[in-house]
């Protein structure tokens, strides 16, 4: 297991350098709710990003980052028509990467599996060691 700037990384590879946002829902339809909207083509790629870590070991860490970086893209497509990834603020995906982490520690979904559980767990004792050595 690595820490979060690693793995984000790794991540930010399997992305396109550049997204050119497709229709969004709520330029097509006025009446559609502005703080719910959907990004033409843009949850397939992620989709087909985590197709490879379906029953992986590390599933809950590689599906839950993607879904990170997902989501902060998909945030910025209501106000851009493309975006760098290289511009994205990490801090904003750790910070939700983390809580979706600490929900398999609190068991939100109520039926983890130990395992990941425990690479959750993992995880967070490698930010905490890295921590500790930087201070």
């Amino acid at each position: 297991m690595e820490n979060f700037d690693t793995l984000l990384e790794k991540a930010l590879r399997e992305w396109p350098n550049q997204i050119v946002f497709g229709t969004l829902d709520i330029d097509t339809n006025p009446h559609y709710p502005r703080d719910s909207f959907s990004v033409e083509g843009l949850y397939d790629t992620y989709e087909k990003i985590i197709e490879k870590y379906i029953n992986h070991e590390h599933e809950i860490i590689w599906a839950n980052l993607h879904y990170s970086i997902y989501g902060v893209v998909h945030d910025a497509a209501k106000y851009v028509k493309k975006i760098d990834l290289s511009n994205l603020r990490t801090s904003e995906i750790k910070y939700d990467f983390e809580k979706k982490m600490q929900s398999f520690i609190d068991n939100k979904h109520g039926d983890c599996h130990l395992a990941d559980i425990e690479l959750a767990q993992e995880y967070f004792k490698i930010e905490s060691e890295l921590l500790k050595k930087k201070t």
